[in-house]
């Protein structure tokens, strides 16, 4: 697959930003996702080349023993030696061309890196990510009414094994955002004390304050993009116990991780979102853990806690039910995104409204955790 920048899409976010957007907004920078879209292109039809007679006796001076069965391919799947060395040129012009995108990203001049935030942070996640333009025969849409919301928010599935399993986030959705809404109110404090320490709890809730204005207001599209093993993604291998992953919010010169946690750090969040899924969502069983009992709940968890880290800038401190109690009364905790997944999947068990209609399950873990 080829696998390039959506010109259009970036040039349709600068208009949508400046409708008198054009090549000089943005000095260079067009041409050089041209040629970084035409490098890229190049891996995917790099030649099966015959082996060039020259090249064959440039080899056998250094080998005389050399067989032709080895540098041609054994089958058309597996490239020999000589095309591996073509793709492996076209490999090495592509990644120029990334250094040079990226220098043409570091020139540009204040003012404009900062009018154009937004779609520049979609630009450089897809340089990261190297993530192509899918296939609209393989992407699922939706446009979801949430009670918390006034307008309704669109849903993308990419790769998808069914339209099924983006009802499912669709129905998430429409539990987080609600949640969300009602925690931010400092009368409905949930179990905050549970899982953030007392002296984290300012910006906890100022943190849930901007989960709450991003989500209710300004979110308008959330992309969810699946990771299959073997595949590559923020320059990482994906492997099976993958079960989400996001790019990072780009932040601005002089921004830190924290300031997505104060007061309005919403605004710094582009209004569309893209979350990869990575095998274990799919494949993950029940009793993960005593909260994560069901495979609704836990797919529950991972959106949050991915959501998390798009919008209020958490981190992998650690994973999991024990280690997220153990560091509880310390300031990793506001930092931590399964903390929050936690979290929220108390508060919801806490006002019966976990994924699934596990009814008894709630009353244990109700129990368990108070509420």
């Amino acid at each position: 697959m080829s696998v390039k920048i959506d010109k259009q899409e970036f040039i349709a976010q600068c208009k949508a930003v400046n409708p008198q957007f054009s090549d000089s907004s943005l000095p260079g920078l067009l041409s050089k996702i041209d040629n970084y879209n035409a490098a890229r292109g190049n891996i995917a039809n790099t030649p099966r080349a015959a082996v060039d007679t020259s090249f064959l006796k440039r080899i056998r001076k250094l080998n005389p023993q050399i067989q032709d069965s080895i540098l041609t391919p054994v089958d058309e799947d597996e490239p020999g030696v000589y095309n591996k060395m073509l793709l492996q040129e076209s490999h090495s012009k592509a990644a120029q061309a990334g250094v040079e995108l990226q220098g043409a990203l570091r020139s540009l001049p204040p003012d404009a890196k900062a009018k154009y935030a937004g779609p520049l942070a979609y630009l450089q996640s897809c340089i990261q990510a190297k993530i192509a333009k899918p296939d609209e025969s393989m992407i699922f849409k939706m446009s979801v009414s949430v009670s918390s919301r006034k307008a309704p928010l669109d849903l993308r599935g990419e790769g998808f094994p069914s339209l099924a399993f983006l009802e499912e986030i669709a129905k998430n959705l429409k539990i987080i955002c609600p949640l969300i809404h009602e925690l931010a109110s400092p009368q409905r404090p949930g179990p905050r004390t549970t899982w953030f320490a007392s002296e984290s709890l300012n910006e906890v809730q100022s943190a849930i304050v901007n989960l709450d204005m991003y989500l209710n207001h300004r979110c308008s599209r959330l992309t969810f993009k699946v990771l299959p093993v073997g595949s590559r993604c923020d320059n990482d291998e994906v492997r099976g116990s993958l079960a989400g992953q996001v790019l990072p919010t780009v932040m601005l010169k002089g921004q830190d991780r924290p300031d997505f946690r104060r007061e309005s750090g919403y605004l710094q969040v582009p209004s569309g979102l893209r979350i990869f899924l990575g095998p274990l969502y799919f494949s993950v069983r029940t009793n993960y853990d005593e909260m994560l009992s069901t495979v609704a709940i836990y797919r529950f968890m991972t959106l949050f806690h991915e959501l998390t880290h798009k919008i209020i800038k958490t981190v992998d401190k650690v994973y999991e039910l024990p280690r997220c109690r153990a560091i509880k009364d310390s300031a990793d905790a506001v930092m931590c995104a399964d903390s929050w997944g936690y979290f929220l999947t108390d508060y919801a068990a806490q006002s019966n409204r976990l994924p699934g209609a596990q009814t008894s399950k709630v009353g244990a873990l109700r129990a368990k955790f108070g509420g």
